[in-house]
């Protein structure tokens, strides 16, 4: 299985709502790397930081989702280009990223998402902790 096709396994599963089958593809020395500006910034390791991350998008963004564009894999590399929307402090957002995807085995390693404007996303659950 290359690394496309664990991707998107992982990604219908979560559509799903099966959260610990998509877990299963993820490996324990998994890593996703979030940008420090968000409100999720940081790091998140193993199957365990895998689900605190799942569960932190529905409950920061409410509304949560993704649109996937492409999915682009070459070996152990994936590329996945989607847009996400959520919303913060009444205000809906709508954003492009990309994330790189590698992974060893069958299973996912890293994560690394590139957000079209992260600064953004920052400002909105701050007003949204402020309003509360």
């Amino acid at each position: 299985m290359n690394s496309a096709q664990i991707v998107k396994i992982i990604l219908d599963l979560l559509g799903a709502g099966k959260l610990d089958e998509a877990a299963e593809y993820i490996a324990d020395d998994f890593v996703c790397h979030e940008a420090a500006s968000l409100p999720i910034g940081g790091e998140y390791h193993g199957k365990a930081g895998f689900r605190d991350l799942v569960g932190l998008l529905g409950k920061i963004w409410g509304d949560y989702g993704s649109r996937i564009h492409d999915i682009i894999g070459e070996g152990d590399l994936c590329v996945l280009i989607k847009t996400n929307w959520g919303k913060a402090a009444d205000k809906s957002w709508e954003m492009q990223v990309l994330e790189l995807w590698k992974t060893r085995g069958g299973k996912v390693i890293e994560v690394t998402p590139c957000y079209h404007d992260a600064g953004l996303l920052g400002k909105l659950y701050a007003a949204q902790q402020a309003s509360r």
